[in-house]
């Protein structure tokens, strides 16, 4: 080989990892240049679901037999049992609607509320392990009860739901059973919230 073409192979060569070296620095640029402009980030939330746990407690002795006048000691107060604070409501249900009209329930109307749906609202979050003030004190019988209800009886049944306070204010309990009956309508309609 002659020594000209040696030195054209040589420029060539050299040309050759110049463009090399330029191709290279070129697409680093390009790389940093967009790693530059773009970001990407991931989370990961752990959702638990909360804890929410009654106690109904009841203190409750009842005749044997039913009178007209009649004041019959029915305590009702609901515990927190859970492992957050949480609003209680509650329905006292009857299995004898008939005999309503004769009963004067001894209802704490202070700390209590009864809404249009039938349930009686506590008015403030109750702390974990705190007690309600008593939804019920007593129960009086009408004196003008006809006697045919008296023999029958009734049953009072007191049933209590919880919704978690979460980011609601202690005294919110009306906003958060609201948050709660629109979670529970958009979950009946759609399947999920």
């Amino acid at each position: 080989m002659s020594e000209v073409r040696k030195r054209e192979m040589r420029r060539e060569a050299a040309a050759l990892l110049l463009l090399i070296l330029l191709l290279t620095a070129a697409g680093l640029a390009v790389g940093v240049g967009s790693a530059y402009f773009s970001d990407q980030d991931a989370r990961s939330n752990r959702i638990k679901p909360g804890d929410s746990n009654l106690e109904i407690t009841e203190e409750f002795h009842p005749p044997d037999e039913l009178k007209p006048g009649e004041i019959i000691a029915k305590s009702v107060q609901i515990t927190n049992k859970g492992k957050s604070s949480c609003f209680v409501r509650c329905r006292l249900l009857l299995d004898d609607e008939g005999i309503l009209p004769y009963l004067n329930l001894g209802l704490d109307t202070e700390n209590w509320v009864k809404a249009e749906d039938g349930y009686y609202y506590y008015k403030r979050a109750l702390e974990i392990g705190e007690i309600t003030t008593e939804l019920l004190k007593q129960i009086e019988v009408a004196k003008d009860a006809p006697e045919e209800l008296l023999k029958r009886g009734f049953s009072l049944n007191v049933y209590a739901e919880s919704y978690q306070q979460g980011q609601f204010l202690k005294e919110a309990w009306q906003e958060a059973w609201k948050h709660f009956e629109k979670n529970q309508k958009a979950w009946n309609e759609e399947g999920s919230v």
